[in-house]
């Protein structure tokens, strides 16, 4: 009920700033601005970006923006996020954290690709429907519930989710949980954990949780009382996360290098979209950050 009821009522929620703020070129590799980052070449918010270079700028509230290939006219970061108006967006107050019941977007940080469901099974390991990563930012399947970690007592809704904490996540349009097992996922040959959508109506087994490590540490940011009064801090929108899976201790990760395409998915529906799976060590593909959604307070 609650997600059917969150899925009618999903918004985006955006506000105008006045003047968004720069972070930092951010430079990748191949004339690609999805391709692997090669930060030997990031530059500051004043520089110059010269052609010849791809990449992106990165404003406040991790925004991304003017992704360019190599061939592209000169601009500083500065002025491209003034300028770009997918940049002025900012969290109003008391939004500016994740919270049990909240529809969220969570967005690979190195490809800037969104978590995806959809019904799609895999014609490999489980069977069972594939995970993917999703290029679109306004793409409808790539919704999903965040609530406690199964087995465990209900969380309450609009309470801020700790650092630490095991969750699930529900994809709103299927009803089924982000899950991994041991299963290998289609693209790593057999390296790499296969991460799919399982259960009915929400409901599943331990292999839908996953816990939360988030890299800002123990750092306490300004709105966190909870975390001003000695518990652990709480998952804040522009926190980078990983998510650990309780059974396997594998990393919920993704690679634009592993991309399905006509070559090992022919026909597929999924093509151009990313593998997700689970992987046994930390590393930069395995950050991700709450993107769009509706958060309730």
């Amino acid at each position: 009920m609650l997600a059917a009821a969150i899925a009618l009522a999903l918004v985006s929620t955006v506000v105008v700033a006045d003047e968004p703020r720069c972070v930092k070129w951010r430079a990748t590799s191949g004339c690609d601005p999805a391709g692997p980052r090669d930060s030997w070449y990031d530059a500051s918010c004043s520089s110059t970006i010269q052609s010849g270079s791809s990449g992106y700028c990165e404003c406040e509230n991790r925004r991304r923006v003017r992704e360019v290939d190599c061939e592209h006219h000169l601009f500083t970061c500065h002025d491209a996020c003034k300028e770009d108006a997918s940049a002025e967006l900012h969290y109003p107050a008391g939004m500016e954290y994740v919270t049990c019941g909240s529809t969220i977007k969570l967005v690979h940080e190195a490809s800037r690709f969104r978590l995806h469901s959809h019904e799609v099974n895999y014609g490999t390991g489980s069977g069972q429907q594939s995970v993917t990563a999703h290029g679109s930012r306004d793409d409808y399947n790539s919704y999903w519930l965040v609530k406690e970690g199964d087995g465990e007592a209900a969380c309450t809704l609009g309470a801020k989710i700790a650092c630490g904490s095991t969750i699930r996540l529900e994809h709103i349009n299927t009803r089924r949980n982000l899950h991994s097992h041991n299963f290998a996922s289609p693209l790593s040959s057999g390296r790499f954990g296969e991460v799919s959508g399982f259960g009915v109506a929400g409901d599943g087994d331990r292999s839908d949780s996953w816990i939360l490590e988030c890299e800002s540490g123990m750092q306490c940011k300004a709105g966190d009382e909870a975390c001003a009064n000695g518990a652990a801090p709480s998952w804040a929108r522009d926190d980078l996360v990983r998510l650990r899976h309780v059974e396997t201790q594998r990393y919920l990760h993704s690679d634009h290098a592993a991309s399905f395409n006509n070559q090992n998915c022919p026909r597929c529906p999924i093509v151009g979209q990313q593998e997700v799976n689970a992987v046994p060590t930390k590393n930069d593909n395995g950050l991700w950050f709450a993107g769009e959604g509706i958060y309730l307070g």
